[in-house]
């Protein structure tokens, strides 16, 4: 089998693997994209019904918080459309319907002075991991050893108020619970997404805040158009071999030698990648100890809005094990119209168990209509079910997540490794998980890799 030459080798044609390989090809250097897929897009999929669009993997952006993302959004052609928000929310838990109206948060959440106390000690703990001291600091010794759920209890949060208002945002963020997430990398990573609030609101500083009209995955497509013969579908790479000044990485299609690689999959399928030679251990352990979420979206599509002709806004959390989905959301799009619901972390994976496709999809149409308390949420004219943890490319969304007493490894991929460099959004100094952290790291990496080639 013949080999390839180039100047630089992308692994990965997600966002953050297409952003770094334009500014590879505005500098003039030329470079080949590998993706195991048979599209581009990554985690994003635009799924086009009629003349509107349902989103089944990444859904928001927000222009005024991220940038990157939608400068890239309105380059490839696509206005960003608020995310709707008009008429009551719905808080249903233990057989009672509550309402509120604006952003999430505008129910009320008892948990949010331990909030701010959790991004202030995040604000005082990052330097400290930073200096990279060789002396073990006893006060991160003692929060790596806590799990979310530990820290907040001990700080005197209730069970119920925990079970109610920080497990659906804990789902919903990273598909896991506050039992099993490391509450060091937790408020490390509320730090760079810019607060707990700005993670979970719909409002002008929320991540939920903005859809794009063309779809996400669009903008990879886009960036695709760009340099078309350079990207390579159906290609998983399987070894990944460093020798002096050079690196070949080989795939069942053909092998490429490069003078870089920049790695743009996620840190749970590195393990797919034989390196040659091993790389350092605390990259391994990163590799086999981090997790991703259950995360799985339901997408209801009915001949009307019936929700909005009701006063609602789309918008409900249902907290407790009874109900399969955690959130919904409004997503009308042109003729179609849609609402999502997110059926995630430890009661979602409960739903994946419990039946097939079919029966769980039937499952979420009579929670919904419970929550809602509406008989025509019962009559859907069609369901998508995406679950992401079936995906063999994905195994999981949104990112990966460690456990307690794992953040030595947690940054592991933060430095390069001789000539592999790390990207995709778990690599991500801002918005980790997030498209915008995808094409941050994306560009950060192929701003390295240019200096390496001078």
């Amino acid at each position: 089998m013949s080999t390839n030459t180039t100047d630089v080798i992308i692994v990965g044609a997600g966002l953050s693997g297409l952003s770094a390989a334009r500014k590879l090809h505005k500098a003039g250097k030329s470079f080949v994209v590998l993706e195991a897929r048979d599209r581009v897009g990554g985690k994003t999929l635009t799924h086009h019904v009629g003349d509107g669009i349902v989103e089944l993997g990444a859904a928001w952006v927000n222009e005024y918080t991220q940038p990157r993302i939608c400068a890239l959004a309105k380059e490839s052609g696509s206005d960003l459309v608020r995310q709707y928000v008009d008429g009551n929310n719905v808080f249903y838990a233990g057989g009672q319907r509550s309402l509120s109206t604006g952003s999430m948060g505008s129910v009320g959440d008892p948990l949010a002075p331990l909030h701010a106390k959790m991004e202030a000690l995040a604000e005082r703990i990052e330097p400290k991991l930073l200096r990279q001291d060789p002396q073990p600091d006893a006060e991160i010794f003692d929060l790596d050893g806590q799990t979310v759920y530990t820290w907040y209890r001990a700080q005197g949060a209730s069970e119920e108020d925990i079970v109610q208002f920080l497990e659906p945002a804990l789902n919903g963020l990273y598909g896991v619970g506050s039992t099993e997430l490391s509450f060091l990398y937790h408020a490390l990573g509320v730090k760079a997404d810019g607060g707990f609030e700005a993670m979970i609101e719909t409002n002008e500083k929320g991540a939920q805040y903005q859809r794009t009209s063309k779809g996400n995955q669009h903008m990879s497509k886009y960036l695709a158009t760009l340099f078309p013969d350079s990207v390579k579908l159906n290609s998983p790479v399987r070894e990944v071999i460093q020798s002096d000044g050079s690196v070949t990485v080989k795939t069942p299609n053909g092998s490429y030698t490069g003078k870089a690689v920049i790695v743009a999959i996620g840190t749970v399928l590195l393990d797919t990648i034989e390196f040659t030679p091993p790389l350092p251990l605390q990259q391994r352990l990163a590799i086999e100890r981090s997790f991703t979420g259950y995360y799985s979206k339901v997408v209801l599509l009915y001949k009307t809005a019936w929700w909005r002709e009701k006063g609602f806004s789309g918008m409900a959390v249902s907290p407790m094990p009874e109900e399969s989905m955690q959130t919904t959301f409004d997503q009308v799009s042109g003729n179609v119209y849609a609402l999502t619901a997110f059926v995630v972390g430890p009661k979602g994976q409960a739903w994946a168990f419990a039946g097939g496709e079919k029966k769980g999809a039937a499952k979420v149409v009579e929670d919904v209509a419970r929550v809602y308390g509406c008989d025509e949420a019962r009559h859907p004219i069609d369901v998508i079910v995406q679950q992401w943890t079936d995906e063999k490319w994905s195994r999981g969304a949104p990112g990966a997540f460690f456990g307690p007493g794992q953040i030595a490894i947690a940054g592991a991929f933060r430095q390069p490794t001789g000539r592999l460099f790390w990207a995709g959004t778990d690599n991500a100094t801002e918005h980790i998980g997030y498209m915008e952290g995808a094409v941050q790291a994306g560009e950060a990496r192929a701003d390295d890799v240019l200096k390496l080639l001078g």
